[in-house]
């Protein structure tokens, strides 16, 4: 059965995106080219995502349709709701139509609460060189971690999505209390941050961790059942930080909790043998 747009969802849908998925770009420069605003972003990509977590695939849709040569009007409805928004893209641009298209859908998202807290994050000047058309920030992670930092947002590079929110049935009674959920584990992603981090990490010795990475350990911390605070403390106590973990860190990381899974995997094997005999 379709699902219902309950205040649960909404909610749901409205949650911050974890800080890993976050880009910018410039917006203002400086004369000289030494510094530029950054404007907060996230690939559509991870609007879709969220969508397919929180209402499922089958139950939200966008139809695209032109206005004038370089706009697009995105109509997304979910569960049923619909609302509408527009995009426009520079004619001199090569990748015109599809700029709008990015901008309609996500503009169009923002309608229902997702991602539209992204329009309120502050202002942040982030250092680097060039000029507005090709401006390159010397350090954006540290700058969007700035902004998130900035309005209490949970600065941890976590690649954990909400959970799906089932839909209720005529006879059920209301969906989970999903928002209740979202609110307790920032919380206390938050509170992990709080004791273990507060001032801005310094640049790391090596390259940063990769995404693929994240969803990795991501993965292997939900087999295990630890909580964000857990994986907080271990990486601590390797003398180590998860908001400025290296390549070479996270590779450690993951092959103990590979090597933890397995130990997990296994005991139970162990405890039955003697009885399969």
């Amino acid at each position: 059965m379709d699902a219902t747009l309950t205040s649960d969802i909404i909610a749901a849908l409205a949650a911050p995106f974890p800080i890993a998925h976050i880009e910018i770009k410039p917006g203002a420069v400086k004369h000289d080219g030494s510094a530029a605003l950054a404007l907060a972003y996230a690939d559509w990509r991870v609007y879709a995502e969220r969508l397919d977590a929180i209402v499922g695939p089958a139950n939200w849709s966008i139809d695209l349709a032109p206005w004038g040569d370089t706009r697009l009007i995105a109509r997304l409805t979910i569960c049923g709701i619909t609302k509408a928004a527009t995009g426009e893209g520079d004619p001199q641009d090569t990748n015109c139509g599809t700029i709008a298209e990015a901008q309609a859908k996500k503009r169009a998202c923002a309608e229902f609460g997702l991602g539209r807290y992204l329009y309120n994050l502050p202002t942040v000047w982030g250092s680097g060189k060039g000029d507005r058309k090709a401006f390159a920030f010397d350090d954006p992670r540290q700058v969007i971690w700035k902004m998130y930092h900035a309005v209490g947002l949970p600065t941890l590079p976590t690649t954990a999505r909400p959970a799906p929110v089932e839909a209720p049935t005529p006879a059920a009674p209301p969906a989970p209390e999903q928002a209740e959920r979202l609110t307790v584990a920032r919380t206390a992603l938050a509170d992990a941050t709080a004791r273990t981090r507060t001032v801005p990490p310094s640049a790391p010795a090596g390259d940063p961790a990769s995404d693929a990475q994240w969803r990795l350990i991501e993965s292997l911390r939900t087999k295990l059942r630890w909580s964000d605070e857990q994986l907080v403390a271990h990486v601590e106590e390797a003398g180590a930080s998860l908001d400025t973990l290296t390549k070479r860190q996270a590779s450690g990381l993951i092959e103990h909790l590979r090597s933890s899974t397995a130990l997990t995997v296994a005991a139970p094997a162990r405890r039955t043998a003697p009885d399969s005999r």
